[in-house]
Parts: C-alpha cells; structure tokens; sequence
C-alpha cells in the first residue's frame, strides 16, 4: 500500500479499489463516479482520482453495496458492474 504522495505518476496493469463506506452512507467511490462536479470534500475527491487513474490496463472498484439504481447508472457509464454476492435482498 502506498500513500497518495508516494504513487504520483505510477501505474500498474491491474488495479483494485477499496474504500468501505461510513454507517448509512453510500460508498464515496461511486458517488464521486456518478456525481464527479458536485461540491464536497476535495482531499476524498483528490483520494478517489489518484486510486482510478493508476490502471494500465483494468481497473477493480469494490464496494459494500450498490443500489439497482446506481449499478444501472454505472452501467450508463459504459461500466461493467458485477455482484459477487447475489442473495436476496441486496440494496
């Protein structure tokens, strides 16, 4: 693991994507995917592009839970969205 600093400038051919999201909140990651203009913290925003914009070649981003709503907007992105978990009940 590197921090922010330590990466400028380096890529990777395969990247993955983790940052867990806060109790009752939706995950920042794809909040600042689907809303990349919207005001709010810059430094998690900052956080966020260095973690995307490493891969070379693919790009993981893994998330705790994902509404149907935001895998379709996703998916309009031209995202490829893929469940690990598929029991009933998923946000």
């Amino acid at each position: 693991m590197k921090t922010v600093h330590k990466s400028k400038g380096e890529e990777y051919p395969v990247v993955l994507v983790h940052r867990g999201s806060r109790e009752g909140e939706s995950d920042d990651t794809i909040s600042h995917l689907l809303t990349p203009k919207e005001i709010g913290d810059q430094e998690e925003r900052r956080v966020t592009y260095v973690g995307l914009s490493r891969a070379e070649d693919r790009l993981y981003i893994c998330v705790e839970k994902l509404s149907e709503n935001k895998e379709a907007q996703l998916e309009d992105l031209g995202l490829v969205v893929q469940r690990l978990d598929e029991s009933p009940g998923h946000d």
